[in-house]
C-alpha cells in the first residue's frame, strides 16, 4: 500500500484467455469514510482507473502482461517479467513513480552469461535497506519461461540500478506461485508454490 491505497497492474480480463491481458493500472482506496458523509459500501466506489504517462517516448508504458510480480520500494512500484499476450515469458523491469503517475523502463541485465531473466509466475519481494549496498533490493526467485522452471535467485539494486546474481547452496527446488517476504532485518522467507505435478508446503529462510 502507498498513501492509503493499493495498486494493481495488468492481468487477464477474461479468465483462461491469455490474449485478454491488459496494461491497465487500478487504485483501491483504503482511506476511511469521512464522518458525516454518506457511506457507499460497494467495492466499485473504491476502485478507480489511473491515467499514467511514460517518462519518455523511449520508455512509454509497460506492455500488457499477466503472472508478473509487483513490489513497492519507497514511492515506486516495480513491475518485473510476466507472460505476454501470446504466452511468452518477459524479462523487462519497470518503475512507476506513484506521486507523478509516470512509468520508466529500468536497465536490463548486463551479464547475460549469468542466465536468462525471462520468466513468469516467479516470486519477488523487497528487502529494505539491504546491507549489500544500503539500498532496497528486489529479490526474485524461480518462476518459469514456459519450458522449464528456474531455481535461481536474483536481486535488483534499486539504488544502483543493477542486477545481482546470487550463488546459494542448499536452495529450494524450483517452483511457481510461491510466496516470499523479507523482514526489516534482511531475513527472507519463502513458502509453498508448485510445479506441474507437485504442490509444496515447505518453509525456507535465507539470511
Amino acid at each position: 500500500a502507498y498513501n492509503g491505497a493499493v495498486y494493481t497492474f495488468g492481468g487477464v480480463t477474461i479468465p483462461g484467455r491469455q490474449d485478454s491481458v491488459t496494461s491497465m493500472l487500478y487504485q483501491f482506496d483504503m482511506i476511511p469514510d469521512t464522518p458525516g458523509t454518506p457511506q457507499d459500501d460497494s467495492l466499485s466506489s473504491l476502485i478507480s482507473t489511473i491515467p499514467v504517462i511514460g517518462a519518455s517516448t523511449s520508455s512509454g508504458i509497460p506492455p500488457p502482461r499477466s503472472d508478473h510480480s509487483a513490489v513497492l520500494s519507497g514511492k515506486y512500484m516495480l513491475i518485473f517479467g510476466g507472460k505476454n499476450s501470446s504466452g511468452g515469458a518477459m524479462k523487462d523491469l519497470w518503475a512507476l513513480d506513484l506521486p507523478t503517475r509516470t512509468w520508466e523502463r529500468l536497465p536490463d541485465l548486463v551479464y547475460p552469461s549469468k542466465g536468462d531473466l525471462s520468466r513468469y509466475s516467479h516470486t519477488a519481494t523487497i528487502c529494505p535497506n539491504a546491507a549489500i549496498d544500503k539500498s532496497d533490493l528486489m529479490l526474485v526467485f524461480s518462476g518459469t519461461d514456459g519450458t522449464q522452471i528456474h531455481s535461481d535467485l536474483w536481486a535488483y539494486s534499486v539504488g544502483e540500478r543493477r542486477w545481482i546474481f546470487f550463488q546459494v547452496s542448499g536452495k529450494p527446488q524450483g517452483r511457481i506461485d510461491a510466496a516470499m517476504y523479507c523482514s526489516q532485518g534482511g531475513q527472507t522467507w519463502l513458502f509453498g508454490g508448485r510445479t506441474e505435478d507437485q504442490v509444496f508446503n515447505d518453509l525456507w529462510t535465507l539470511n
